[in-house]
């Protein structure tokens, strides 16, 4: 027998497993919207239990009977983002051999344009049991990272959500222990963020091979978010206040495309910043192969259900978005498919058929 929303939060909380109870308390609100209030009621112990009470306590609305969060614009967002938390995840380094990648990963954030002093470096090392935790604490007593947990974890989210838990910036970015971040990634995203008053701020990436040779970029689409990651997580600077009501979903392994997906449908804000502001090594597993294409292709099924189409109906619709071709006239099909969104009356139909909208009135 299935145990109830609440049953879960409730039980994580008595375990003490504090991060898995607010994964599932956002599961909740976001998805259970008749045990929604329910489920409210813990969020503060939750967050004062994870050290994230006092100013990161989020305001939350109801309205229409979906749980959402105000807009930043009227929770006071504007203020400025003074340190900021960089978070790499490892396991293994020594075995792998990928010291000297790691390495160069670190002089990229130790040359960013951003004053040193308001950067902090936490590494998350999965209890590696290969030299990988000695030749880490040398470099923390070198003062090149500036903290360090290693802890035995059941995946790469699992790691990352605690790197969020220890961190203590203003905001947040993950940077892969083989990816390398431009001189200026850090100073942009951060004056786009304070600048425009938004939450998160997101750019462009450029791909290279094993062998250092460019094999390709990745644009940011925040307009694709229900049909695909719209960015990559190595360019994603979010406030603190985004994660003191999300966390990455350890259900999966390869894929960041949930938690953009909770970012968007929760409210908060965001800034494409139009430059290749990291350096993104391609090959390794969260970039191609079959555990990526199932993980996508159980998302798709489920994003296909909240547009209120079938599965066919949604990459065709998925193809037509993907391609930034909204601008273009819509073919009879699509615009058939829109207007099937629109009557389904979801939180995700209704917020992908007003996106199409207003895109398609500014492109015209």
């Amino acid at each position: 027998m299935k145990s109830s929303p609440l049953s879960a939060i409730h039980t994580a909380f008595l375990a003490q497993d504090y991060g898995a109870a607010l994964q599932a308390c956002l599961s909740t609100l976001l998805y259970e919207p008749t045990e929604a209030r329910s489920a409210l009621a813990y969020m503060p112990l939750l967050l004062q239990r994870l050290g994230l009470n006092g100013a990161c306590l989020p305001l939350f609305a109801w309205q229409d009977g979906i749980f959402s969060l105000p807009r930043a614009d009227r929770v006071g967002c504007h203020d400025d983002i003074g340190l900021v938390s960089v978070i790499t995840v490892v396991k293994d380094l020594v075995a792998a051999g990928r010291m000297g990648m790691f390495l160069k990963m670190l002089d990229s954030v130790q040359e960013q344009t951003w004053p040193q002093e308001k950067i902090e470096h936490l590494v998350v090392d999965g209890a590696s049991t290969d030299g990988t935790p000695e030749f880490l604490e040398r470099l923390l007593a070198e003062g090149k990272i500036q903290a360090l947990v290693s802890k035995p974890d059941t995946g790469v989210y699992e790691a990352m959500n605690r790197g969020l838990c220890q961190a203590r910036g203003d905001a947040m970015l993950f940077l892969n222990s083989d990816d390398a971040l431009e001189p200026q990634a850090l100073e942009l995203l951060v004056q786009g963020i304070v600048r425009q008053g938004v939450d998160y701020a997101y750019a462009d990436v450029l791909r290279y091979d094993e062998s250092g040779e460019v094999v390709g970029t990745h644009v940011g689409n925040g307009r694709a978010v229900f049909f695909g990651t719209p960015y990559c997580h190595q360019t994603l600077l979010c406030r603190k206040r985004c994660y003191a009501v999300l966390r990455y979903d350890e259900h999966f392994q390869i894929t960041e495309w949930p938690l953009c997906v909770k970012l968007h449908e929760m409210g908060f804000t965001a800034l494409h910043v139009p430059e290749r502001l990291v350096r993104f090594r391609v090959g390794g597993k969260s970039c191609t192969g079959t555990p990526l294409a199932v993980e996508q292709r159980v998302i798709q099924k489920y994003m296909a259900f909240r547009l209120g189409l079938d599965l066919e109906e949604y990459l065709s619709l998925a193809a037509c978005v993907r391609l930034k071709n909204l601008h273009r006239p819509l073919t009879e099909t699509e615009e058939n498919l829109l207007r099937k969104c629109q009557k389904h009356g979801t939180l995700a139909a209704r917020m992908f058929v007003n996106m199409c909208t207003l895109d398609r009135e500014q492109g015209s």
